[in-house]
């Protein structure tokens, strides 16, 4: 979902159920192996540059 979207992460956590910003890097970072930020970079659809 960070990818798709320009929310924050606080309100990404939040949607998520992680309770915060902070619980969802740990987890994403543990099971992705990347950051919230990176995977954006990474996967953010060309033209959205944000």
């Amino acid at each position: 979902m960070p990818a798709e979207t320009e929310l924050p992460i606080d309100v990404v956590a939040e949607r998520a159920g992680c309770g915060g910003a902070a619980t969802l890097r740990h987890h994403f970072l543990h099971r992705r192996g990347s950051t919230p930020h990176n995977h954006r970079r990474t996967f953010r659809p060309r033209g959205n540059p944000a």
